[in-house]
């Protein structure tokens, strides 16, 4: 909890967004609601082609699934913020054989095992039966190169405890532990994983590792519930069914906010990657909106801002319109997430003009920028086709010019031709 809230924190202390995000979100937010409403007809609700079917896995086999890659989970999933009480209180249950809630997967066109919910619990589990703790948090956690520096640690702690027994020269046992702190600091670097016990009301120590061996052998054959979703047409699952599911399967937890349903949606486009390096790793978007967000809020600004782009052509008049059928943001960015799949060369363009437009922002202040200039401004930037040398002055972009800002269509519309004629007076183009 700790974890999020920190986060959170960040979210509002950092970055360089403005202080009309809050008033944008709420209205975005409701709209989504009113939208999923409109779309729902209540006899519609008892059509499925939904088939779940139920089997077991034993921890042994789930790990050695995780480390093969036959278990994937999504990078867009909401990132592992379980503490070591938590992970130590489910490795209990394991151990007392409470049963715990079952780990939900659909099989992906690779014929693996994607999770839908229940990625808390599979980490926290490869992490209890590893002895280790996940300090870095990113969720990028390659299971198969933890596995193996953690493996050659553990041969390395047993020779050191080995020649200490035996008297071994000083020397000798002095290389090895030299070789178990490179290990530790390798594990720690590359991984962001460090060595750690686990203890119930912090002084009963149950890390797997002091279980003897025989008992350590029979909590790795204890089994899980893994339950399997399909659908009836024997396809993989369609997005829209898929982000259902995910959405009423996270839906008794920490409610899940649009972005992240589509994450989990479409984390395996082209689109969703290239977005996602572009949040992750794009120093001058990470200086604008500041913090990695919890919820994904820098993703969806991201993916809007593309998505919208898209939906934006000229009219006869030379007036910029956003032509799509029913206009609402959720209906962008869904409706433009949906068509992903089918155009993968386009996609990569169209995201790398979203690239291109946050090169040419030069920043020289720490001023915060009006989202609705931001997002605005870079429809007109693409449209424009500037050559890669025009810079874009970020003071410029900071400065208020929305005095209210709304979601509606025609304000939208009205925000890009605006931006239109600001381009031209800031590029002289």
């Amino acid at each position: 909890m700790n974890d999020i809230l920190n986060a959170i924190q960040n979210e509002m202390e950092n970055g360089y967004l403005g202080d009309d995000i809050d008033d944008v979100a709420k209205a975005e937010a409701a709209e989504y609601g009113e939208l999923i409403e409109k779309d729902v007809d209540i006899n519609d609700l008892l059509q499925s082609n939904i088939v779940c079917s139920n089997s077991g896995s034993n921890i042994k086999s789930i790990i050695n699934s995780l480390e093969d890659g036959y278990y994937v989970i999504p990078p867009f999933q909401r990132r592992f913020v379980w503490n070591k009480s938590k992970i130590a209180y489910l490795a209990l249950s394991i151990i007392q054989s409470v049963p715990i809630p079952p780990i939900y997967v659909y099989t992906n066109e690779d014929r693996k095992q994607v999770v839908l919910d229940g990625q808390q619990r599979m980490i926290a589990i490869f992490l209890y039966f590893n002895d280790l703790e996940y300090v870095k948090s990113d969720n990028h956690i390659d299971f198969k190169t933890v596995s193996e520096l953690n493996t050659e640690l553990r041969r390395l702690e047993a020779e050191e405890r080995k020649m200490v027994e035996e008297q071994s020269p000083k020397k000798e046992i002095g290389n090895v532990r030299r070789d178990i702190a490179i290990m530790k600091e390798k594990l720690l670097v590359e991984c962001g994983m460090k060595r750690c016990s686990y203890c119930i009301d912090e002084d009963k120590d149950i890390s797997f590792s002091l279980f003897a061996e025989k008992n350590r052998e029979y909590l790795l054959q204890k089994r899980l519930d893994i339950t399997l979703v399909e659908s009836r047409d024997m396809k993989c699952i369609p997005h829209k069914t898929f982000s259902n599911i995910f959405k009423l399967l996270n839906s008794g937890g920490k409610p899940l906010g649009p972005q992240e349903v589509r994450n989990g949606v479409f984390w395996d486009t082209t689109l969703y990657e290239n977005i996602y390096e572009i949040n992750e790793s794009h120093k001058t978007w990470r200086k604008i909106y500041g913090g990695i967000s919890v919820f994904s809020k820098d993703m969806e600004i991201l993916l809007k801002m593309v998505a919208l782009c898209f939906y934006s052509c000229k009219n006869e008049d030379g007036y910029y319109e956003v032509d799509i059928q029913r206009f609402s943001w959720a209906n962008i960015m869904d409706s433009y997430s949906e068509m992903a799949s089918e155009r993968k060369g386009e996609i990569t363009k169209e995201v790398l003009l979203l690239k291109k437009y946050l090169d040419a922002i030069e920043i020289d202040t720490s001023v915060k920028c009006q989202r609705a200039v931001f997002e605005a401004m870079f429809v007109a930037y693409s449209k424009a086709c500037l050559p890669d040398d025009v810079k874009i002055s970020y003071e410029w972009l900071c400065s208020k010019r929305f005095e209210k800002v709304s979601s509606n269509k025609s304000s939208v519309e009205d925000r890009i031709n605006m931006a239109v004629v600001w381009l031209k007076e800031i590029c002289c183009v």
